[in-house]
């Protein structure tokens, strides 16, 4: 009888069952509520979180692994030898910090002349997930040129020689990158002004008084008693921020938070009471992200921050913004909840 062997020969080339309790072909392990991870052929013993994090690098197109700490509600942080295997339940339920894996937003980039006499300087709207192959299409563009061999984005080496960066590269944070090649326009002293640029030091050392007095009026009673506020001098309409700004706003936060100035700061804390440190970290928190709350529409002063968490609370339920607030009290060394009241 040949029906025995044909369906055996379909049960072998049959691709194996998600429900397959030692291999499952293709799975999605959603970080933040937002970025999706396609593992292949996860089976026991073959990935780890140390995979992971490069993976978590890969699909969101920023962030470096080393950075990277991925964790679960109920098991907090995963060490990098865990068996991904063992989180397929959770797989839906990880969140990642160290890392933007949010949607790709606009940045600006300088692009500098690394060989002309005088400074040169052209300044280029991109998205931040952008390769240098996407740059050099945007500074063609910008330069209404079309020879590709006209544009060398490079690195400076040691000697003061370069070296030309892959097209496959990432963009992964820089502000500014060096080109070889034709001209650029002549830097003016606007061009010079860098994109996002914040207070200065000596600006943060004279506000810095104000500041603690403010943060320390508005801890004097925990966020989540706080009733929302009438708006102020300084503090937007709530109605013109959208769960998608929202997002981006928390982004830029976090941001600011990881930063190794803010971390500095924050490491020198001295140990003392909740009230003391929170007061403490309000000052820290509002001079490191000042411009930050600028670029949004908000001030620095008490209306403004009670508007802020207000509009912040209200959106806690869209698609990430719950975890990125999270992440956000994570670096500042608080527990979740504590800063922007989500629990």
């Amino acid at each position: 009888s040949t029906a025995a062997p044909s369906a055996a020969i379909a049960a072998a080339a049959a691709p194996v069952s998600v429900a397959s309790p030692e291999l499952w072909d293709e799975v999605e392990f959603v970080i933040n509520g937002e970025l999706t991870v396609k593992l292949d052929r996860l089976q026991p013993g073959r990935l780890t979180v140390a995979d992971l994090r490069r993976r978590i690098c890969d699909a969101a197109r920023r962030g470096k692994a080393a950075e990277v700490q991925v964790e679960c509600p109920s098991r907090g942080k995963l060490s990098d030898s865990t068996d991904l295997f063992s989180l397929l339940e959770l797989r839906r339920d990880l969140r990642a910090s160290g890392v933007d894996t949010g949607p790709p937003r606009k940045v600006q980039l300088r692009v500098v002349h690394g060989a002309s006499d005088e400074r040169q300087l052209l300044v280029v709207t991109v998205d931040d997930v952008s390769s240098v192959g996407d740059i050099r299409s945007a500074i063609l563009a910008q330069l209404n040129d079309t020879q590709r061999s006209n544009v060398r984005l490079v690195k400076r080496l040691a000697g003061g020689t370069f070296a030309s960066l892959p097209d496959g590269e990432l963009l992964n944070g820089r502000k500014e990158l060096i080109m070889l090649g034709r001209s650029l326009p002549v830097a003016s002293q606007q061009d010079e002004a860098a994109p996002e640029q914040g207070p200065s030091r000596q600006q943060q050392v004279q506000q810095q008084p104000v500041r603690q007095q403010q943060q320390q009026q508005q801890q004097q009673q925990p966020l989540q008693q706080q009733q929302p506020p009438a708006r102020e001098a300084g503090s937007p309409s709530p109605a013109i921020f959208d769960q998608a700004k929202v997002l981006d706003f928390l982004r830029a936060l976090k941001r600011k938070c990881d930063g190794h100035e803010f971390q500095g700061q924050i490491s020198k804390l001295p140990a003392s009471g909740a009230s003391a440190a929170r007061a403490h970290l309000g000052t820290i928190f509002a001079v490191h992200c000042r411009d930050v709350l600028q670029a949004f529409g908000w001030g620095v002063n008490k209306a403004a921050f009670d508007g802020m968490f207000q509009v912040v609370f209200e959106h806690r339920s869209g698609p990430g913004v719950a975890a990125t607030a999270w992440d956000i009290e994570k670096s500042m060394r608080m527990k979740p909840g504590d800063w922007f009241g989500i629990g």
